[in-house]
């Protein structure tokens, strides 16, 4: 979590990264909206004072991804403010120094993973939003390698996971840097994008409604299905 002024952190904090919480995924969600009060006090700053909500839409785990987006949402529709959402893979490309039009790789599991290709668009100087050349999609880790041996001009980020099952395109996909806090990546983001409707005019409120902010899941929640003494996990569609 961040909350970021004009472009600047004021305050972060990273629960699950917290050494002294050693919070799990249930504690996660119950430390969430305390430490979005701890935050806005530790920044000097009343929830009056906040003109926009951010949030990770995913792709991720299907828990994370939905208390994540109802979190937002209920903030955003209890302080009529705009909500805007941001995914992971943009985070991924935003973060990059990289080729025109490269694509981004992120783990989804052993055998799949999550993909996208965005291109970068400068607005005055460093500041730069994206373009989506290829919306965010699920395909298995098979299915990539065979694409990658296909098109052979394609440079591609990928976490660590994703670089180390792909070594054989070692000159073409690279792995991409860690992120420490992803929250302050995807405000900057969205300080972009609200920042060039301000400038258009635009209705905040009309045009980033909290309605509109969606979980990508992209794939099935997992069931661990148990038969006698085999337990099978299975994705739902």
């Amino acid at each position: 979590m961040a909350i970021l002024e004009n472009g600047q952190i004021l305050a972060s904090a990273n629960i699950e990264g917290d050494a002294t919480a050693k919070a799990d995924r249930q504690e996660s969600v119950s430390l969430l909206l305390p430490t979005i009060d701890s935050l806005t006090r530790q920044a000097g700053l009343k929830k009056q004072d906040l003109q926009a909500v951010v949030v990770g839409i995913g792709p991720g785990g299907f828990t994370g991804v939905r208390v994540a987006v109802v979190t937002g949402r209920t903030l955003a529709q209890a302080l009529k403010l705009p909500l805007v959402g941001i995914n992971s893979l943009e985070v991924a490309s935003y973060l990059e120094p990289s080729h025109e039009g490269a694509g981004v790789i992120k783990e989804a599991s052993k055998t799949h993973c999550f993909l996208a290709r965005y291109e970068r668009q400068s607005f005055q100087g460093d500041f730069y939003d994206l373009q989506a050349l290829r919306a965010p999609c699920y395909m298995t880790i098979e299915d990539l390698k065979l694409e990658l041996h296909q098109d052979e001009a394609s440079y591609w980020w990928a976490d660590s996971p994703s670089a180390g099952r792909l070594e054989e395109f070692s000159s073409r996909v690279k792995e991409a840097s860690p992120v420490n806090n992803v929250a302050v990546c995807q405000a900057k983001i969205a300080h972009v994008r609200l920042s060039l409707k301000v400038v258009e005019g635009a209705n905040l409120l009309e045009t980033f409604p909290y309605r509109l902010v969606q979980p990508l899941y992209l794939r099935g929640a997992s069931v661990t299905l148990k038969k006698g003494d085999v337990i099978e996990r299975v994705e739902t569609h």
